[in-house]
Parts: structure tokens; C-alpha cells; sequence
């Protein structure tokens, strides 16, 4: 199960890295990608382009590592948020 849910971890970042990519710019990404929402999921998705964004402004070789981190940082509130 675990495994299962890493891969889906992977793809949600893998899929969000490459919406980011489609902004004419990060600064543009980061006005328009981030949902207004307080609820966890928005929460962990809003984190998770913050995350690749500053990764990518810094220029990390570790960008999927630290989406995933944003992706798992909330993880014992999940049963009860979403």
C-alpha cells in the first residue's frame, strides 16, 4: 500500500512540475496555480507547487524529493481533513 501510494505521489508532482513548466514564467506559475481553498488537499497541492517552484528558483537536484516531502508533510492530518 505504501508503495502504491508513493507512486501516486510521483505522478501528482510529476504532473504538477509539468503545469508549472507551461507558465510563461515561475512568477506567473506561482500568481495562478496556487487553489484558495482551506482544506488539506488543497493544502498539499498548494504546498507542493510552492515547493517545486522554489526548488526550481534555487536550482535543487533534488526537486521531486522535496515536492514529495510537501506531499507527506501533513500526512497525520489525512483521515480527518480531506
Amino acid at each position: 500500500m505504501a508503495q502504491k501510494f508513493l507512486e501516486l505521489a510521483k505522478d501528482i508532482v510529476k504532473n504538477l512540475r509539468k503545469t508549472i513548466t507551461e507558465f510563461p514564467s515561475l512568477n506567473h506559475a506561482l500568481e495562478e496555480l496556487p487553489y484558495p481553498r482551506a482544506k488539506l488537499l488543497s493544502h498539499l497541492f498548494n504546498t507542493t507547487i510552492y515547493c517545486i517552484i522554489f526548488s526550481k528558483i534555487y536550482v535543487s537536484d533534488h526537486e521531486e524529493e522535496i515536492a514529495l516531502c510537501a506531499i507527506f508533510h501533513d500526512i497525520d492530518l489525512s483521515e480527518s481533513h480531506f
